[in-house]
């Protein structure tokens, strides 16, 4: 496994200097505000993926989530596929408070990038996936798995998606 720097969702990602070195890149940071049915939490996550020119991924995953009194989940990138300014993600679960996603399973969501700019609409991204094997997260990379939404705008934080 490559070395891993960790990550602060309340900063922003790594600078653009690694993104430049990739061939494609994912990165920045979000905050939404879950449904009620998961309390009106807030979530907040930051990630840095890179896609390197040999097809290998790296990069890191945090979220921090106010639900069901804080949860904090860390994890190394898996894989992820870019498509337009979508991108679908998943990461290995390396620390983790969450009980429903202990560590070393998987973790999928997507995101998209929406640009940026005075007046651009919010990026948007779904909440977290836990609990999947290394099978599904493959798949959601690949092609999606079915269920992984709805979208929220992002109330907080920047999300680049370059491919």
């Amino acid at each position: 496994m490559a070395p891993t720097t960790r990550l602060d969702p309340m900063r922003a990602s790594l600078d653009a200097n690694r993104s430049s070195q990739s061939e494609q890149s994912v990165t920045g940071r979000a905050a939404i505000n879950l449904p009620p049915n998961f309390g009106g939490a807030r979530e907040f996550y930051s990630l840095d993926a890179f896609r390197h020119g040999d097809g290998s991924v790296s990069g890191n995953v945090v979220e921090v989530s106010r639900q069901e009194g804080g949860q904090r989940m860390e994890g190394s990138i898996f894989c992820f596929m870019i498509v337009g300014d979508t991108a679908r993600m998943a990461a290995l679960v390396e620390k983790s408070t969450v009980p429903f996603g202990p560590v070393g399973t998987y973790v999928v969501w997507t995101l998209v990038d929406n640009g940026r700019g005075k007046g651009a609409t919010p990026d948007e991204t779904t909440d977290f996936f836990f609990n999947g094997t290394q099978a599904q997260a493959q798949q959601h990379c690949d092609v999606g798995l079915p269920g992984i939404a709805p979208f929220f705008p992002s109330v907080g934080g920047k999300l680049e998606v370059h491919g």
